[in-house]
C-alpha cells in the first residue's frame, strides 16, 4: 500500500500510526511511480481541492496511469446544488467537545464563497477563555457534469455514482456523489 499527501505534517502523524503503509509527499496530479494499482482511494473530500478543470484533469490523468487494468478509482465530491458551505458559519456550525488531552474545545467554521470557491477556517479554542487555533483552506465544489467531462477526457468512465457513503442512488438534493471510476476501454489504459 501507498499513502500520498502534500502535507508533511500529515505524513509525519500517518507515519505514526502504521508502517505497513509507503508514504510519500506529493500531490496526486505530480505523483508518478512506476506501479500500478488495483484500488485508488480519494478520502475525505480530497477531490475538492483541484480547484480548476485543469488540476482535476492533471489528477485523474495520474490516477488512470497508475490503475491496472481492471481497477477501480474512489473518490466522494460534496454535491454542489446542496450548498452544504451556507451552513459553515459561526452561529451554525459551533459545537463543544471535552477531550481527554485538552478539556473542553469549542471548534467553530468560517466561510466565503467567491467565484466558484470556497475559502472556509475552522477555529478550536481551549477553555472557555483559551488560544484559538485556526486552520483554512480553499475547495471547489464540481458540478456532476465538469467531473463527468473530466473523467470521459481521461480516458475513465463512471462505474457507479452513488449519493452518500451508504451507498443510496445520486438524487439531485443528495449530500454526496461517491464516484467508481474504471478505464473506458482496454485502449486507453497506457503502458
Amino acid at each position: 500500500m501507498v499513502g500520498v499527501d502534500p502535507a508533511q505534517a500529515m505524513l509525519d502523524i500517518a507515519q505514526q500510526k502504521t508502517s505497513r503503509v509507503r508514504w510519500l509527499n506529493s500531490t496526486a496530479e505530480k505523483l508518478n511511480l512506476d506501479m500500478k494499482f488495483d484500488l485508488i482511494i480519494l478520502s475525505g473530500h480530497a477531490f475538492q481541492v483541484f480547484l480548476t478543470q485543469e488540476q482535476r484533469i492533471s489528477a485523474l490523468q495520474a490516477m488512470q496511469r497508475h490503475l491496472t487494468a481492471d481497477g477501480t478509482i474512489v473518490f466522494d465530491s460534496r454535491n454542489p446544488a446542496v450548498e452544504e458551505w451556507r451552513e459553515w458559519t459561526p452561529e451554525l456550525s459551533r459545537e463543544s467537545l471535552t477531550t481527554q488531552e485538552f478539556g473542553e474545545v469549542t471548534l467553530w467554521n468560517d466561510v466565503a464563497e467567491l467565484n466558484g470557491i470556497v475559502h472556509y477556517q475552522t477555529f478550536y479554542q481551549q477553555g472557555e477563555n483559551g488560544p484559538i487555533f485556526r486552520a483554512e483552506s480553499d475547495i471547489a465544489f464540481p458540478t456532476l457534469s465538469d467531473i463527468a467531462q473530466a473523467v470521459e477526457f481521461c480516458g475513465l468512465r463512471v462505474r457507479y455514482l452513488y449519493g452518500d457513503w451508504q451507498l443510496n442512488a445520486f438524487q439531485e438534493n443528495s449530500p454526496e456523489m461517491v464516484f467508481t471510476l474504471e478505464h473506458a476501454s482496454p485502449s486507453s489504459v497506457n503502458s
